[in-house]
């Protein structure tokens, strides 16, 4: 479904959508996966900023964390996501997420205090094990990383 066809499909009906009442935030979100999905970070940004204006819910703020966090606005995407575990406190993506921009900062002691959070919820969270193994990189223990880099790959083949 997702060939070139669907894609100029699904975002005219979404820009309709915004068209028709811009002061609705789904489409702005649903757009703004959209572009995150093709890799064109700068459109999804713009997009999940236009749904933050309207209405600032849990989705936007982990969508807007994600896009900042690629374009390295490691600062908004804390706020973003300390502001998304203000909502809820369980969200295994919030937490990942932090933890990535703890491993940015070169926090390696709190990114990974907030992966065991997440692996004491969730043990075959292969995001986990990732951001586990960017820390030992991090450190210096390749032989560690890539065995945790291992470990991921085998939750997700297990889980496909």
């Amino acid at each position: 479904l997702w060939d070139e066809g669907f894609q100029d499909r699904a975002r005219e009906q979404w820009e309709l959508s915004i068209e028709k009442d811009p002061s609705f935030a789904l489409p702005w979100i649903s757009l703004t996966r959209f572009y995150l999905a093709l890799d064109d970070v700068s459109s999804a940004k713009s997009k999940v900023d236009n749904a933050m204006k309207i209405a600032i819910s849990y989705e936007a703020l982990i969508l807007s964390a994600r896009c900042n966090i690629i374009l390295g606005n490691l600062e908004n995407a804390e706020e973003n996501l300390e502001a998304a575990l203000d909502i809820n406190r369980m969200s295994i993506e919030a937490k990942l997420g932090l933890a990535e921009v703890y491993l940015g900062y070169g926090e390696i002691a709190d990114a990974t205090s907030l992966v065991n959070e997440v692996l004491l919820m969730e043990k075959t969270n292969s995001r986990a094990y990732y951001l586990l193994g960017r820390a030992a990189e991090l450190q210096g223990d390749i032989a560690k990383a890539n065995e945790l880099f291992k470990m991921a790959l085998e939750i997700i083949f297990k889980t496909q």
